[in-house]
């Protein structure tokens, strides 16, 4: 009798534990979500103490360590999400995410480590979304190596996986962005005009926009400021219609280094003033660091 009833006491202390972890768990989530980063970390601590074998709170822990730019913490937090992956689906995840931290702090070759795992985990089992997905990841972080003919490879290899409007658009984007970082233009105008093209018929505004000043950026670093100034000016008519503030100020500047590179200094800092003025107004510090570095 005595046996039956610690066991049943047991039973009932493992629910009331497995209880508090779920609800830390949740807390954690939504503290996330919230943007409240610190207090999401001590809501998984406190799962974690409850039941240190639930995944998904350190997965939580992790994203609140990595919003904190507390990377070695993330790393730890994704190695014990890892070694509880049930599946080659997500051990295959968790190492993408580790690699996403290793990014994150310039460790370029441990980040292609992670991400070389991810990727062939993805073709075992098959899975074309998330090859696709590491492959741009390991293109990235050429890039950031600046082995810009590698990054292309991959990234060509990606854009065969794109299954629709989205994934093409960022796959010619990501092309763009390798070919002019390689002095080849005209390729670099070519997979651009057709991201933005993609963004316009099947994304949505911000990424449309983006597309559509990138585009000019592209022409801007291939001393083509003319076009540059053409396809510059077509966004902002669409920016101004839609009155988005941030897109007109970050639009005007990349205007400033087109009419900067046609000579015309007087009209190009009379762009940077208006972009400046606009991005002090919505309090967009990305765009004025960016304005104060012309």
């Amino acid at each position: 009798m005595k046996r039956l009833a610690f066991a049943a006491i047991f039973s009932l202390a493992s629910i009331a534990y497995a209880g508090v972890a779920e609800q830390e768990l949740e807390s954690c989530t939504k503290a996330a979500a919230a943007g409240n980063l610190s207090e999401a970390v001590q809501h998984s601590a406190a799962s974690i103490a409850a039941s240190n074998t639930n995944r998904n709170a350190y997965l939580c822990q992790a994203r609140a360590y990595a919003g904190l730019n507390d990377r070695a913490h993330a790393i730890e937090a994704l190695l014990a999400a890892d070694r509880l992956s049930k599946s080659p689906l997500e051990h295959m995840v968790a190492l993408m995410l580790i690699g996403n931290q290793n990014m994150a702090l310039r460790e370029l070759d441990k980040a292609m480590d992670q991400y070389n795992k991810s990727l062939g985990i993805a073709r075992e089992i098959g899975d074309k979304h998330f090859e696709m997905i590491n492959l741009n990841l390991i293109g990235e972080a050429q890039e950031a190596k600046s082995d810009n003919n590698f990054a292309l490879e991959n990234y060509l290899l990606a854009q065969k996986l794109a299954a629709n409007d989205n994934e093409r658009a960022d796959s010619n984007a990501r092309l763009a962005a390798a070919y002019s970082a390689s002095g080849k233009h005209d390729k670099a105008v070519e997979h651009q005009l057709k991201a933005m093209l993609l963004e316009e018929r099947s994304g949505d505004f911000d990424h449309y926009a983006n597309a559509g000043l990138e585009l000019g950026r592209i022409h801007i670093q291939a001393g083509q400021f003319d076009s540059a100034e053409k396809a510059l000016n077509k966004t902002l008519d669409k920016i101004r219609s839609a009155g988005d503030p941030y897109w007109e100020a970050k639009g005007m500047y990349f205007l400033a280094l087109a009419r900067r590179g046609q000579g015309d200094v007087q009209g190009a800092n009379t762009l940077l003033e208006s972009a400046r003025k606009l991005a002090e107004k919505i309090s967009a510090s990305d765009l004025l660091e960016l304005i104060s570095a012309y």
